[in-house]
Protein backbone atom coordinates (compact mmCIF):
# COMPACT_ATOMS: atom_id res chain seq x y z
CA UNK A 1 0.00 0.00 0.00
CA UNK A 2 1.49 3.19 -1.36
CA UNK A 3 1.48 5.96 1.24
CA UNK A 4 0.00 9.63 0.62
CA UNK A 5 1.81 12.48 -0.86
CA UNK A 6 2.67 15.37 1.13
CA UNK A 7 0.25 17.65 -0.81
CA UNK A 8 -2.73 14.84 -0.21
CA UNK A 9 -1.83 14.95 3.46
CA UNK A 10 -1.83 18.38 3.89
CA UNK A 11 -5.62 17.88 1.89
CA UNK A 12 -6.58 15.99 4.80
CA UNK A 13 -5.77 18.16 7.56
CA UNK A 14 -8.63 19.85 9.75
CA UNK A 15 -6.46 23.48 8.44
CA UNK A 16 -5.61 22.59 5.15
CA UNK A 17 -4.91 26.21 4.98
CA UNK A 18 -2.60 27.98 6.59
CA UNK A 19 -3.30 32.07 6.89
CA UNK A 20 0.04 33.69 5.46
CA UNK A 21 1.48 36.63 8.04
CA UNK A 22 1.83 40.34 6.24
CA UNK A 23 5.04 41.53 7.86
CA UNK A 24 7.14 40.77 10.54
CA UNK A 25 6.07 37.92 13.08
CA UNK A 26 4.93 38.75 16.46
CA UNK A 27 3.93 36.54 19.39
CA UNK A 28 0.32 36.43 18.71
CA UNK A 29 0.83 35.57 15.18
CA UNK A 30 3.21 32.83 16.01
CA UNK A 31 0.83 31.20 18.95
CA UNK A 32 -2.26 31.32 15.74
CA UNK A 33 0.10 29.50 13.36
CA UNK A 34 1.06 27.06 16.20
CA UNK A 35 -2.10 26.22 17.38
CA UNK A 36 -3.09 25.00 13.95
CA UNK A 37 -0.43 22.80 13.71
CA UNK A 38 -1.25 21.18 16.67
CA UNK A 39 -4.58 20.75 15.40
CA UNK A 40 -3.34 19.13 12.33
CA UNK A 41 -0.99 17.09 13.79
CA UNK A 42 -3.32 15.48 16.63
CA UNK A 43 -6.09 14.76 13.59
CA UNK A 44 -3.31 11.59 12.53
CA UNK A 45 -3.80 8.47 14.29
CA UNK A 46 -0.43 7.14 16.56
CA UNK A 47 0.13 4.96 18.79
CA UNK A 48 2.94 6.77 19.65
CA UNK A 49 3.04 8.38 23.70
CA UNK A 50 0.02 6.84 24.90
CA UNK A 51 -1.91 6.74 21.56
CA UNK A 52 -4.80 9.62 22.20
CA UNK A 53 -2.69 12.61 20.78
CA UNK A 54 -1.49 11.85 17.24
CA UNK A 55 1.37 13.28 16.55
CA UNK A 56 1.35 16.36 18.31
CA UNK A 57 5.01 15.80 19.64
CA UNK A 58 6.32 16.54 16.81
CA UNK A 59 5.01 20.07 17.43
CA UNK A 60 5.25 20.38 21.01
CA UNK A 61 8.35 19.78 23.07
CA UNK A 62 9.23 16.41 25.12
CA UNK A 63 8.68 18.43 28.40
CA UNK A 64 5.09 20.04 27.41
CA UNK A 65 4.21 16.78 26.06
CA UNK A 66 4.86 14.92 29.25
CA UNK A 67 3.00 17.46 30.83
CA UNK A 68 -0.17 17.38 28.77
CA UNK A 69 -0.62 13.63 28.23
CA UNK A 70 1.44 12.32 30.86
CA UNK A 71 3.26 9.94 28.35
CA UNK A 72 6.72 10.07 26.82
CA UNK A 73 7.07 10.99 22.94
CA UNK A 74 9.23 9.21 21.16
CA UNK A 75 9.11 9.42 17.63
CA UNK A 76 9.71 6.59 14.72
CA UNK A 77 13.23 6.00 14.16
CA UNK A 78 14.70 4.92 10.11
CA UNK A 79 14.71 1.21 10.68
CA UNK A 80 16.71 1.52 7.57
CA UNK A 81 16.42 0.40 3.93
CA UNK A 82 16.59 -3.40 4.28
CA UNK A 83 16.31 -5.65 7.50
CA UNK A 84 19.26 -7.35 9.49
CA UNK A 85 19.11 -11.12 9.52
CA UNK A 86 21.00 -12.51 12.66
CA UNK A 87 22.86 -15.51 11.11
CA UNK A 88 21.73 -18.65 11.14
CA UNK A 89 18.46 -17.19 11.10
CA UNK A 90 15.52 -19.91 10.15
CA UNK A 91 12.96 -19.32 7.44
CA UNK A 92 9.95 -18.66 10.10
CA UNK A 93 12.61 -15.79 12.05
CA UNK A 94 13.72 -14.35 8.48
CA UNK A 95 9.68 -13.90 7.38
CA UNK A 96 8.74 -12.73 11.24
CA UNK A 97 11.71 -9.77 11.10
CA UNK A 98 11.16 -8.83 7.37
CA UNK A 99 7.62 -7.88 8.15
CA UNK A 100 8.23 -6.51 11.62
CA UNK A 101 11.03 -4.16 9.09
CA UNK A 102 8.33 -3.17 6.54
CA UNK A 103 6.08 -2.27 9.70
CA UNK A 104 8.71 -0.09 10.97
CA UNK A 105 9.67 1.54 7.68
CA UNK A 106 6.04 2.31 6.26
CA UNK A 107 5.38 4.19 9.97
CA UNK A 108 8.56 6.22 10.03
CA UNK A 109 7.88 7.05 6.08
CA UNK A 110 4.11 8.29 7.21
CA UNK A 111 5.57 10.14 10.38
CA UNK A 112 7.76 11.99 7.81
CA UNK A 113 5.41 12.47 5.69
CA UNK A 114 3.16 14.11 7.80
CA UNK A 115 6.33 15.86 9.38
CA UNK A 116 7.00 17.89 6.14
CA UNK A 117 3.73 18.75 5.77
CA UNK A 118 3.61 20.05 9.22
CA UNK A 119 7.06 22.08 8.42
CA UNK A 120 5.57 23.13 4.82
CA UNK A 121 2.64 24.65 6.55
CA UNK A 122 4.37 26.54 9.37
CA UNK A 123 7.59 27.98 6.93
CA UNK A 124 4.69 28.87 4.13
CA UNK A 125 2.77 30.93 6.82
CA UNK A 126 5.91 33.28 7.37
CA UNK A 127 7.80 35.40 4.20
CA UNK A 128 11.12 34.06 4.15
CA UNK A 129 13.28 36.64 5.41
CA UNK A 130 12.27 36.48 8.66
CA UNK A 131 13.25 32.38 8.61
CA UNK A 132 16.65 32.97 6.56
CA UNK A 133 18.56 31.83 9.59
CA UNK A 134 17.22 28.42 9.29
CA UNK A 135 17.03 28.32 6.16
CA UNK A 136 20.08 26.15 4.35
CA UNK A 137 21.29 26.85 0.97
CA UNK A 138 21.76 23.20 0.46
CA UNK A 139 19.10 21.21 2.74
CA UNK A 140 16.34 23.85 3.58
CA UNK A 141 15.04 23.20 6.75
CA UNK A 142 15.52 19.55 6.69
CA UNK A 143 17.60 19.63 8.94
CA UNK A 144 15.53 21.71 12.04
CA UNK A 145 12.81 20.25 13.49
CA UNK A 146 9.22 21.78 13.76
CA UNK A 147 10.25 22.95 17.51
CA UNK A 148 13.37 24.12 16.55
CA UNK A 149 11.67 26.59 14.43
CA UNK A 150 9.17 27.58 16.32
CA UNK A 151 11.48 28.37 19.10
CA UNK A 152 13.71 30.46 16.87
CA UNK A 153 10.49 32.63 15.56
CA UNK A 154 9.69 32.96 19.55
CA UNK A 155 12.78 33.85 20.15
CA UNK A 156 13.70 36.21 17.84
CA UNK A 157 10.33 38.18 17.25
CA UNK A 158 7.93 36.71 20.02
CA UNK A 159 9.40 38.51 22.78
CA UNK A 160 6.88 39.31 25.48
CA UNK A 161 7.99 42.39 28.09
CA UNK A 162 8.29 42.02 32.22
CA UNK A 163 5.01 42.83 32.43
CA UNK A 164 3.43 40.12 30.22
CA UNK A 165 5.95 37.90 31.97
CA UNK A 166 4.99 39.03 35.59
CA UNK A 167 1.34 38.88 34.54
CA UNK A 168 1.59 35.14 34.17
CA UNK A 169 1.91 34.34 38.13
CA UNK A 170 -0.74 37.31 38.80
CA UNK A 171 -3.29 35.12 36.17
CA UNK A 172 -2.00 31.62 37.63
CA UNK A 173 -3.28 33.03 41.09
CA UNK A 174 -6.81 33.58 40.22
CA UNK A 175 -8.77 31.87 42.78
CA UNK A 176 -10.19 28.53 42.00
CA UNK A 177 -14.17 29.48 41.76
CA UNK A 178 -16.02 25.88 41.47
CA UNK A 179 -19.14 26.80 40.10
CA UNK A 180 -17.59 28.11 36.86
CA UNK A 181 -16.93 25.46 33.97
CA UNK A 182 -13.89 23.11 35.18
CA UNK A 183 -12.38 23.31 31.34
CA UNK A 184 -12.05 27.42 31.38
CA UNK A 185 -9.56 26.85 34.64
CA UNK A 186 -7.66 24.20 32.87
CA UNK A 187 -7.73 26.25 29.92
CA UNK A 188 -6.11 29.20 31.92
CA UNK A 189 -3.35 27.25 33.02
CA UNK A 190 -2.72 25.60 29.61
CA UNK A 191 -2.60 28.86 28.03
CA UNK A 192 -0.07 30.26 30.81
CA UNK A 193 1.79 27.28 30.02
CA UNK A 194 1.83 27.84 26.50
CA UNK A 195 2.67 31.54 27.30
CA UNK A 196 5.47 30.59 29.87
CA UNK A 197 7.14 28.03 27.43
CA UNK A 198 7.23 30.62 24.15
CA UNK A 199 9.17 33.16 26.99
CA UNK A 200 11.72 30.61 27.65
CA UNK A 201 10.79 30.40 31.21
CA UNK A 202 8.57 27.20 31.67
CA UNK A 203 6.89 25.91 34.65
CA UNK A 204 7.49 21.99 35.45
CA UNK A 205 4.92 19.59 35.63
CA UNK A 206 4.93 19.71 39.35
CA UNK A 207 5.22 23.85 39.54
CA UNK A 208 2.25 23.66 37.63
CA UNK A 209 0.23 20.72 39.80
CA UNK A 210 1.17 22.65 43.04
CA UNK A 211 -0.09 25.73 42.31
CA UNK A 212 -3.59 24.41 40.99
CA UNK A 213 -3.85 22.32 44.05
CA UNK A 214 -3.01 25.02 46.46
CA UNK A 215 -6.19 26.95 44.24
CA UNK A 216 -8.59 24.21 44.39
CA UNK A 217 -7.77 23.13 48.23
CA UNK A 218 -8.17 27.08 49.37
CA UNK A 219 -11.44 27.00 47.98
CA UNK A 220 -12.71 24.66 50.27
CA UNK A 221 -15.45 23.20 48.29
CA UNK A 222 -13.57 19.93 47.06
CA UNK A 223 -11.87 18.72 50.43
CA UNK A 224 -12.19 15.36 49.86
CA UNK A 225 -10.99 14.93 46.26
CA UNK A 226 -8.59 17.37 47.48
CA UNK A 227 -7.48 14.24 50.37
CA UNK A 228 -7.84 11.82 47.71
CA UNK A 229 -5.47 13.51 45.41
CA UNK A 230 -2.77 13.61 48.26
CA UNK A 231 -2.82 10.11 48.82
CA UNK A 232 -1.87 8.97 45.73
CA UNK A 233 1.64 7.89 44.55
CA UNK A 234 3.40 10.72 43.15
CA UNK A 235 3.73 8.46 40.17
CA UNK A 236 0.14 8.86 39.20
CA UNK A 237 0.63 12.92 39.89
CA UNK A 238 0.48 13.66 36.52
CA UNK A 239 -1.45 16.84 34.82
CA UNK A 240 -3.67 14.39 32.81
CA UNK A 241 -4.19 12.59 36.15
CA UNK A 242 -5.29 15.70 37.70
CA UNK A 243 -7.48 16.92 35.05
CA UNK A 244 -9.36 13.84 35.04
CA UNK A 245 -9.45 13.65 39.14
CA UNK A 246 -10.65 17.19 39.55
CA UNK A 247 -12.98 17.36 36.29
CA UNK A 248 -14.97 14.63 38.09
CA UNK A 249 -15.12 16.17 41.42
CA UNK A 250 -16.40 19.63 40.25
CA UNK A 251 -19.13 17.45 38.15
CA UNK A 252 -19.83 15.19 41.65
CA UNK A 253 -19.71 19.10 43.59
CA UNK A 254 -22.40 20.83 41.40
CA UNK A 255 -24.43 17.63 41.33
CA UNK A 256 -24.51 18.35 45.53
CA UNK A 257 -25.24 21.64 44.80
CA UNK A 258 -27.79 21.73 42.44
CA UNK A 259 -25.63 23.48 39.60
CA UNK A 260 -26.98 21.19 36.69
CA UNK A 261 -27.16 22.36 33.12
CA UNK A 262 -30.43 24.51 32.62
CA UNK A 263 -31.23 24.78 36.47
CA UNK A 264 -28.58 27.09 37.68
CA UNK A 265 -29.03 29.17 40.83
CA UNK A 266 -26.91 32.28 40.53
CA UNK A 267 -26.02 33.33 44.44
CA UNK A 268 -24.71 36.53 43.24
CA UNK A 269 -28.46 37.50 42.01
CA UNK A 270 -29.78 37.24 45.66
CA UNK A 271 -31.09 40.57 47.38
CA UNK A 272 -29.69 42.44 50.54
CA UNK A 273 -32.89 41.07 52.34
CA UNK A 274 -31.91 37.50 51.49
CA UNK A 275 -28.11 38.34 52.82
CA UNK A 276 -29.15 39.38 55.64
CA UNK A 277 -31.08 36.33 56.14
CA UNK A 278 -28.18 34.51 55.23
CA UNK A 279 -25.85 36.03 57.83
CA UNK A 280 -28.30 35.52 60.32
CA UNK A 281 -29.05 32.14 59.79
CA UNK A 282 -25.11 31.46 59.50
CA UNK A 283 -25.06 32.30 62.96
CA UNK A 284 -27.75 30.90 64.80
CA UNK A 285 -26.83 27.30 63.08
CA UNK A 286 -22.88 28.42 64.26
CA UNK A 287 -23.99 28.93 67.56
CA UNK A 288 -26.34 26.13 68.02
CA UNK A 289 -23.19 23.99 66.91
CA UNK A 290 -20.57 25.20 69.06
CA UNK A 291 -23.08 24.79 72.25
CA UNK A 292 -23.75 21.51 71.50
CA UNK A 293 -20.22 20.21 71.14
CA UNK A 294 -19.38 21.94 74.24
CA UNK A 295 -22.23 20.65 76.23
CA UNK A 296 -21.37 17.62 75.04
CA UNK A 297 -17.50 18.10 76.19
CA UNK A 298 -18.71 19.05 79.25
CA UNK A 299 -21.18 15.92 79.63
CA UNK A 300 -18.18 13.81 78.60
CA UNK A 301 -16.48 15.42 81.47
CA UNK A 302 -18.83 14.46 84.13
CA UNK A 303 -19.36 11.63 83.17
CA UNK A 304 -15.65 10.52 83.48
CA UNK A 305 -15.78 12.18 87.11
CA UNK A 306 -19.11 10.24 88.08
CA UNK A 307 -18.44 6.84 85.94
CA UNK A 308 -14.39 5.61 86.97
CA UNK A 309 -15.03 2.59 84.64
CA UNK A 310 -15.46 4.13 81.52
CA UNK A 311 -12.19 3.83 79.46
CA UNK A 312 -9.73 6.86 78.97
CA UNK A 313 -9.82 5.11 75.05
CA UNK A 314 -13.73 5.51 75.10
CA UNK A 315 -13.62 8.94 76.34
CA UNK A 316 -10.64 9.57 73.81
CA UNK A 317 -12.49 8.65 71.06
CA UNK A 318 -15.89 10.69 71.71
CA UNK A 319 -13.86 14.16 72.63
CA UNK A 320 -11.76 13.42 68.88
CA UNK A 321 -15.14 13.10 67.38
CA UNK A 322 -16.49 16.12 68.46
CA UNK A 323 -13.38 17.98 67.69
CA UNK A 324 -13.63 16.80 64.19
CA UNK A 325 -17.22 18.03 64.27
CA UNK A 326 -16.47 21.62 65.42
CA UNK A 327 -13.64 21.51 62.70
CA UNK A 328 -16.04 20.75 59.63
CA UNK A 329 -18.27 23.20 60.91
CA UNK A 330 -15.80 25.94 61.28
CA UNK A 331 -14.38 24.60 57.44
CA UNK A 332 -18.44 24.95 56.39
CA UNK A 333 -18.74 28.61 58.07
CA UNK A 334 -15.64 29.93 56.65
CA UNK A 335 -16.67 28.76 53.22
CA UNK A 336 -20.44 30.42 53.67
CA UNK A 337 -18.92 33.53 54.92
CA UNK A 338 -16.68 34.10 52.16
CA UNK A 339 -19.70 33.62 49.94
CA UNK A 340 -22.12 35.74 51.97
CA UNK A 341 -18.92 38.62 51.58
CA UNK A 342 -18.54 38.32 48.22
CA UNK A 343 -21.87 38.55 47.34
CA UNK A 344 -22.16 41.96 49.82
CA UNK A 345 -19.31 43.74 47.85
CA UNK A 346 -16.84 43.50 50.64
CA UNK A 347 -14.00 45.00 49.87
CA UNK A 348 -11.44 43.07 51.80
CA UNK A 349 -11.79 40.40 49.24
CA UNK A 350 -11.30 42.49 46.47
CA UNK A 351 -7.79 41.35 45.05
CA UNK A 352 -5.57 43.84 46.01
CA UNK A 353 -2.53 45.29 43.29
CA UNK A 354 0.76 42.96 43.97
CA UNK A 355 3.51 45.41 46.42
CA UNK A 356 6.21 46.26 44.02
CA UNK A 357 8.45 44.91 46.67
CA UNK A 358 6.92 41.40 46.08
CA UNK A 359 7.57 40.87 43.03
CA UNK A 360 10.17 38.40 41.55
CA UNK A 361 13.38 39.42 41.24
CA UNK A 362 15.28 38.80 37.70
CA UNK A 363 17.71 36.53 37.20
CA UNK A 364 20.24 35.22 34.73
CA UNK A 365 20.52 31.93 32.06
CA UNK A 366 22.71 31.20 29.87
CA UNK A 367 20.49 29.56 28.20
CA UNK A 368 17.40 32.41 28.42
CA UNK A 369 18.81 35.51 29.08
CA UNK A 370 16.95 37.61 31.61
CA UNK A 371 13.95 35.84 32.98
CA UNK A 372 12.00 35.34 36.41
CA UNK A 373 12.23 31.45 36.72
CA UNK A 374 15.71 29.91 36.21
CA UNK A 375 19.25 30.80 36.81
CA UNK A 376 22.07 29.35 34.40
CA UNK A 377 22.78 26.49 37.27
CA UNK A 378 19.29 25.73 37.99
CA UNK A 379 18.19 25.61 34.61
CA UNK A 380 16.00 22.25 33.09
CA UNK A 381 16.36 23.39 30.23
CA UNK A 382 19.63 23.66 28.78
CA UNK A 383 20.88 24.58 25.49
CA UNK A 384 24.13 22.93 23.75
CA UNK A 385 26.67 24.66 24.74
CA UNK A 386 25.29 25.67 28.34
CA UNK A 387 27.84 27.21 30.57
CA UNK A 388 26.31 26.77 34.62
CA UNK A 389 28.32 29.83 36.08
CA UNK A 390 27.35 32.45 33.66
CA UNK A 391 25.65 35.42 35.54
CA UNK A 392 24.87 39.08 35.18
CA UNK A 393 28.24 39.88 35.82
CA UNK A 394 29.68 37.74 33.37
CA UNK A 395 27.25 36.10 30.80
CA UNK A 396 29.84 34.08 29.28
CA UNK A 397 28.43 35.19 25.43
CA UNK A 398 25.38 33.51 26.80
CA UNK A 399 21.41 34.30 25.65
CA UNK A 400 20.90 38.41 25.56
CA UNK A 401 17.10 37.93 26.12
CA UNK A 402 15.89 41.08 27.70
CA UNK A 403 19.21 42.36 28.53
CA UNK A 404 18.15 46.03 27.01
CA UNK A 405 15.11 46.28 29.53
CA UNK A 406 15.85 49.45 32.28
CA UNK A 407 15.24 47.20 34.82
CA UNK A 408 17.52 44.60 34.41
CA UNK A 409 20.52 46.71 33.50
CA UNK A 410 20.81 48.15 36.71
CA UNK A 411 22.15 44.34 37.46
CA UNK A 412 24.90 44.26 34.24
CA UNK A 413 28.51 45.66 34.91
CA UNK A 414 28.87 49.18 33.93
CA UNK A 415 30.68 49.68 31.14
Amino acid sequence: MSLPSVEDIIASFPHPNVPKIDGEPTYKTIKEIEKILIINASSFQSELGGGAHGYLGLVVKSARYQTITGNAFNAHNNPGALPIFPASSTAPQITSISNTHREELRLWREQEAIKKALKNQLTGAFDEKYLREKNDTYTGYTNHSIQDILQYLYDRYGELDEVDIEALDEKLATPFDPTEPFGDFIKNVEDIMEVAEAAGCPYTTSQILSKCFNLINKSGALSLGCREWKRKLSTDKTWANFKTHFGKEVKDYKKDQGHTTGNTYNVANATNQELLEAQADLRTYGAKILDEVQNALRTTESAQVANATISYSDLQSQINSLKQQLKETQDQNRVLLQTIATLAGNKENVRQPKDPKEYTPWKYCWSHGANKRCDSKTCNNKKPGHIDSATFKDTKGGYKYRLHLQSVKTLLPKS
